[in-house]
């Protein structure tokens, strides 16, 4: 976690960055597993009516691990690579990166600007300097925003990883020990009484879940009204 949140914090510092609110998770794409590296905090305004152009720049890694994913050996090159693209293309072509995929032996960079500009031009200029690396680049028109929604910005399932990985994180700063044994409660929501006493009394899907139902109690404040909790 450390990493990433460096990385957001250099990213607004140079202006780079949509917002600072950047995180990772890893996904299949194609069949591969790849790390992405995105800018949450711009969910809530996309699609961004003002930025319809999707810009990218992908590059080749030179000595990639066997599963395709960065070596921690070259990855201060890539870091340096990524610097140099953001800050020349977000420079000439008025793009802000929004996210980055690394895996295929390829590490992938996202912009997304009002049009694509000098693209082409800047992206081989800035490479020039980075001997043995090859590199495509492209833009497209997507004012929807696809690429960032469908790719880049993680299911319910991974943002709920994200977000269980940053509340162990910080239980970790507070000096929590992760290894020791906790009782740890849980919650079932329906949205009526029925539904609920189905799942109490099917005991196969009770065991599944756990042996022990502490209670079932009722709280008609709540949106959904009926949840069963256990232990």
């Amino acid at each position: 976690m450390a990493r990433p949140l460096v990385e957001a914090q250099e990213l607004t510092k140079r202006g780079s960055g949509l917002s600072d609110e950047w995180d990772f998770f890893f996904a299949s794409v194609d069949g591969a597993v790849v790390s992405i590296f995105v800018d949450l905090g711009i969910r809530p305004e996309v699609p961004i009516e003002a930025r319809p152009w999707l810009l990218w720049v992908h590059v080749d890694m030179s000595s990639p691990r066997p599963d395709g994913l960065s070596s921690s050996e070259e990855s201060p090159k890539l870091r340096e690579i990524g610097d140099a693209l953001d800050a020349a293309i977000s420079a000439t072509c008025g793009a802000q990166l929004v996210g980055r995929v690394t895996g295929s032996g390829k590490r992938e960079f996202y912009f997304h600007a009002a049009e694509p500009g000098p693209l082409d031009e800047t992206a081989a200029q800035v490479m020039q300097s980075f001997e043995g690396y090859g590199f495509t680049c492209g833009s497209a028109f997507q004012p929807e925003w696809d690429h960032y929604l469908g790719t880049l910005y993680p299911s319910d399932t991974n943002l709920q990883r994200m977000q269980n990985r940053r509340l162990l994180d910080g239980l970790a700063a507070e000096g929590d020990l992760h290894e020791l044994p906790r009782k740890v409660d849980h919650w079932l929501y329906f949205a009526d009484e029925e539904g609920r006493a189905a799942c109490r009394d099917t005991s196969n899907t009770v065991d599944a879940l756990s042996r022990r139902i502490t209670t079932i109690p009722r709280n008609r404040a709540h949106a959904m009204a009926e949840f069963v909790t256990w232990s």
